[in-house]
């Protein structure tokens, strides 16, 4: 850990232990604490149970995770907010729960988040839907929810989040790099466009350049991690390459395994009368590659697919943000 990302979580857990004395001041007397308990704001969640939640972020015991909802989208900036800034997402997370409101402004961009009645009332719904299975977490819905209910592209949709949301909660792209802007990251590198088309190998591989240096945070077909057929509407999923975990592959299957991003010459290795579509990587298709992902609350998620030929079916884009500062 770096001396400014000692500092940061020191930050950060001097944040969360302030809010957590503010709960049970000395002297305070059972009613007082109790009444301290409760989100000013009307969150359904006690001080004391979002101090655990945060805690174990913290400590790196938990990550954002979105269970069945269609935050994949806020699970990824949040996870890399956690990861860089870790006294942002603990203030982000006690200012909600507090006042019911925050702003992400750097220089590059601002992102207002409210807390909507309805996305504090929704999760009790949710809930009820999902009697016996594991729920998502207050902390969770808290920041994801906000974050994506005050964000979407018309303001007429900004009502709150709700358990029939999954069409409105979908993130787009444009939003996305919203949100990482707020947080001081502008995109090196952008794939994505608008989103309406596959990407390809070419520029997969070529976002895995900048792996050692960035966030890349891509859009794929949930088929590249559970197997299946691709489908372009239903399965679009938003996941970070895990940063702890170069993506790798094997030249022609053989000799040992070598950096992703360093491919790119390989496109070119094509006859004469095949350059046109060298970028499809063709050539490529069968060679062994290992991809690990941060989703669905996991850091080392590897893809079920295991070939550079899985890729641009699966591929819509993706960006390469450079850290958070």
């Amino acid at each position: 850990m770096t001396a400014a990302a000692f500092e940061r979580m020191n930050h950060a857990r001097a944040i969360l232990q302030r809010f957590a004395s503010a709960g049970r001041p000395a002297g305070a007397k059972p009613p007082s604490v109790s009444a301290l308990q409760q989100s000013p704001v009307g969150w359904p969640v006690a001080r004391d149970d979002l101090v655990t939640q945060i805690d174990a972020r913290l400590r790196g015991t938990s990550m954002p995770r979105q269970l069945a909802t269609s935050y994949c989208g806020p699970a990824a900036f949040l996870y890399c907010i956690l990861k860089d800034r870790p006294d942002i997402y603990v203030s982000y997370a006690v200012a909600l729960w507090e006042t019911g409101h925050y702003t992400f402004r750097t220089g590059v961009g601002h992102v207002e988040v409210e807390s909507a009645d309805r996305t504090k009332a929704s999760l009790a719904a949710i809930a009820g839907r999902r009697r016996g299975k594991e729920q998502i977490s207050h902390l969770d819905w808290m920041t994801m929810a906000a974050l994506s209910a005050s964000t979407r592209p018309l303001s007429a949709l900004r009502r709150g989040a709700g358990p029939d949301d999954v069409g409105l909660s979908i993130t787009y792209p444009w939003v996305l790099k919203q949100w990482f802007q707020a947080g001081g990251s502008r995109p090196q590198v952008d794939s994505m466009g608008l989103g309406a088309l596959k990407s390809g190998l070419f520029m997969f591989a070529n976002l895995m350049r900048f792996w050692r240096s960035h966030w890349l945070v891509i859009q794929i077909d949930s088929s590249l991690v559970t197997t299946g057929t691709p489908n372009t509407f239903e399965q679009r999923h938003w996941v970070v390459v895990n940063p702890n975990f170069q993506p790798r592959v094997r030249r022609e299957g053989k000799g040992p395994w070598i950096a992703m991003g360093d491919i790119m010459s390989d496109f070119w290795k094509v006859p004469q009368e095949q350059v046109v579509r060298a970028m499809e990587g063709a050539h490529l298709a069968d060679w062994p590659m290992e991809l690990s992902l941060v989703t669905w609350g996991k850091e080392d998620f590897r893809t079920r697919m295991t070939r550079l030929g899985d890729i641009p079916a699966r591929f819509y884009g993706g960006y390469a943000f450079p850290h958070f500062r």
